[in-house]
């Protein structure tokens, strides 16, 4: 708990240390000089009691010796000045420590309602100890508030770094406003995730309601992290400004649609020209123009390089293409538009969601609109 008085931050007094030190050859002569005087006293049997205090000036008669060549110790001016110096340096940067850790404790009271919702879908026993963390770091990544992270940590069991606890301060050099608007984005998204969820287990019931249970569904959690992970990587290549929109619904619908709509592929080869040989794969989404200011497409562009080629050959089942080729595309394309199975009666397929999944966490993926737009409610 931090410190609420100044007081509890002050030195302790050295009557309260217990100090440890080398006995040099001076102060041991000194101390056999008095037992050998006090021997008879001893002997008969008379209790003595040795009071040994410390003296920074020695009294009358011990001319000789001082109190540094006792400790064995240096005296020099400057070292006590620089002593001086960093007793100060700590002194103030306890004082430090204890004003971040009075703030970051105001500031987790402030969101203890959000802290609680992440904390719950963190304590998920389906998911990893790093799955958590992972989880975490996705949700603030996709809200623009990667900073935030270190706010989840405490409840995490995988441990994210031997100095978390001082990096968790690092939150307390944002600006107040902007810290409070990266609440409110993960606050908004939270809920946007949740209303998916709900989405997803109404959709599952009824699909077993209507077909029976003899159907091949997949397992719950699995189709759960599924569309979660493929919701959060849309939400990542959104741009800023839709966030903004602090409507849960209206973020959610327009997610759901990103996530469902018709994809049209097409792939550019780089001009020969340029030196540049990364091609350009350009994919138009139909999304639903009322959540999208009457807006009829959205386009994601995507610089496929080495590693995206990779990516793309592991889901087509081709690991070890080097180049995007029409007939990769079309089997992609495929993929990504691919409907329902008819043994799993659900809106959403695993395919097209890996699929899209895969195409939105591609590296330098973005999307792009024909004008500047915010996200609508329709009327």
């Amino acid at each position: 708990m931090a410190a609420t008085r100044a007081s509890a931050n002050r030195p302790i007094k050295l009557s309260k240390r217990v100090h440890y030190f080398e006995c040099t050859p001076v102060l041991e002569c000194l101390v056999m000089s008095w037992i050998r005087a006090h021997r008879q006293h001893v002997e008969m049997g008379i209790p003595i009691h040795a009071h040994i205090e410390l003296w920074h000036a020695l009294p009358t008669g011990f001319e000789s010796y001082t109190f540094a060549s006792v400790m064995d110790v240096c005296e020099h001016e400057d070292d006590r000045a620089r002593a001086a110096h960093h007793q100060l340096q700590c002194r103030a940067r306890r004082h430090e420590l204890a004003r971040m850790a009075r703030e970051y404790e105001k500031l987790l009271k402030n969101s203890a309602v959000l802290v609680t919702l992440v904390n719950e879908m963190l304590d998920d026993p389906s998911l990893t100890d790093w799955g958590s963390w992972h989880l975490a770091m996705d949700i603030c990544c996709a809200a623009r508030a990667f900073e935030m992270r270190w706010v989840f940590a405490p409840r995490i069991r995988f441990s994210p770094g031997r100095d978390w606890l001082g990096s968790r301060y690092d939150v307390l050099k944002i600006p107040e406003g902007e810290r409070r608007r990266m609440l409110n984005r993960i606050d908004v998204l939270l809920s946007a995730l949740g209303l998916a969820q709900r989405e997803y287990t109404r959709e599952r019931d009824n699909a077993v309601h209507q077909h029976g249970h003899h159907l091949r569904l997949e397992d719950f959690s699995a189709g759960r992290d599924r569309g979660r992970k493929c919701y959060l990587e849309i939400a990542k290549r959104m741009p800023v400004a839709w966030l903004k929109t602090l409507d849960s619904w209206v973020i959610f619908q327009a997610l759901r649609s990103l996530r469902r709509a018709h994809m049209h592929f097409a792939l550019e080869e780089p001009p020969s020209s340029l030196n540049n040989t990364h091609q350009t794969l350009t994919i138009t989404i139909h999304v639903d123009s009322r959540f999208f200011d009457n807006l009829q497409g959205v386009t994601l562009t995507c610089s496929i390089g080495k590693y995206s080629c990779s990516q793309i050959g592991k889901l087509v089942s081709e690991p070890e293409i080097e180049r995007l080729t029409p007939a990769i595309v079309a089997k992609l394309s495929r993929m990504a538009n691919m409907r329902p199975h008819e043994l799993v009666p659900l809106p959403d397929n695993p395919l097209r969601d890996q699929a899209r999944t895969v195409l939105f966490g591609l590296p330098g993926a973005h999307l792009t609109t024909e004008r500047k737009i915010h996200l609508t409610k329709p009327n």
